[in-house]
């Protein structure tokens, strides 16, 4: 008697490579303490600033990048680049020798990226080719590498991804709006029409000083905070430099936070006028910003920065119920008005 397994028939008309591991990275790049990224395209007409040439550093669990030391990047942003490696699936062995170029179809415009990854003296060397036919269509991806020398074709989903790296888009977008949003005791905000102080007084926002028929809306004063909070860099000043001293001229937007102790919690000024910066054929408008978490100015967009409206803290002050009770009782019992006297 013959026993086999119930999807035996699944099986019967694969052959050995539809059985191989289909991983594209098969050792750990987790602990990697460097990393470099090159680009390469086969045609001139690239635009010089879509080449990607990246090296990064990691020090003390942080990642860095030594040609650009005044730049602080998103540690966990670098450290998804080697997730994605390590998640790069095959789909077919095309050439068990190395070489990608012998795959590439004769007039197919290509663009490569390299990488060297190495944790102490193990190096992990590289190479994502993306093919493009010149009927134009959909890109299709072959990868090699030190520890697979041969050519394998991947799914187009992660490697597309790979290509998209910059330095610019691997910094550290979060760090110039962290603060704690539970010291806040004290909201100061200015600009060029209103001002408004507000002091949080066993656990209730009042005004420092008061303001007869107003009040402050108890259910706003963490959300606004939050909003803060959750504030971004949209651009950097490389983007905007030529225009950084009149911008930083023009910062007369206030908002500051103190702790229980006086001392600043957070501090934010932006531009009084937005400005734009192209993209391309696009362009957007954005606010000149600093903070004290922040060495450099930079900029956030327009309606992000518009939505922080201080005014919105405060609100008309209710009438006690009793008082417009009593008011209500007082005019409907006070006497008629006595009627003309006739004249004679």
């Amino acid at each position: 008697m013959l026993v086999s397994s119930s999807v035996w028939d699944t099986h019967a008309n694969k052959v050995v490579k539809d059985f191989r591991d289909k991983r594209g990275v098969r050792s750990p790049l987790t602990g990697a303490e460097k990393m470099e990224l090159k680009s390469e395209a086969s045609s001139k007409k690239e635009p010089r600033d879509s080449q990607m040439n990246l090296s990064l550093v990691r020090k003390d669990q942080e990642w860095k990048a030594p040609k650009n030391p005044d730049f602080k990047l998103d540690s966990t942003k670098v450290s998804e680049i080697l997730t994605m490696l390590g998640e790069l699936k095959v789909t077919d062995f095309v050439s068990e020798a190395p070489d990608l170029k012998k795959v590439i179809k004769a007039g197919s415009a290509t663009r490569t990226l390299k990488f060297q990854v190495a944790e102490g003296a193990k190096v992990f060397q590289g190479e994502l080719v993306a093919e493009t036919p010149k009927e134009g269509g959909a890109a299709t991806y072959y990868w090699s590498s030190s520890e697979l020398p041969r050519v394998m074709k991947l799914e187009t989903a992660s490697p597309e991804k790979l290509f998209k790296l910059s330095l610019d888009g691997l910094r550290n977008r979060e760090e110039p709006f962290v603060f704690a949003v539970d010291e806040v005791k004290s909201i100061h905000s200015e600009n060029s029409l209103k001002m408004a102080h507000l002091e949080n007084k066993n656990g209730n926002w009042e005004f420092a000083q008061p303001a007869e028929g107003m009040e402050v809306d108890q259910s706003q004063v963490k959300p606004f905070l939050d909003k803060i909070r959750a504030l971004r860099v949209s651009e950097f000043k490389e983007k905007f430099k030529d225009r950084v001293p009149k911008l930083t001229a023009t910062l007369t937007n206030k908002i500051a936070l103190v702790g229980g102790d006086g001392k600043t919690v957070f501090d934010l000024k932006w531009s009084k006028e937005t400005f734009e910066i192209k993209d391309g054929k696009t362009s957007k408008k954005y606010y000149a910003v600093v903070t004290n978490k922040a060495a450099n100015i930079f900029a956030v967009e327009e309606s992000n920065i518009s939505n922080l409206n201080p005014q919105g803290l405060i609100k008309a002050k209710a009438v006690p119920q009793a008082a417009a009770d009593g008011a209500a009782k007082a005019a409907n019992q006070a006497p008629p008005p006595s009627a003309p006297a006739e004249s004679k």
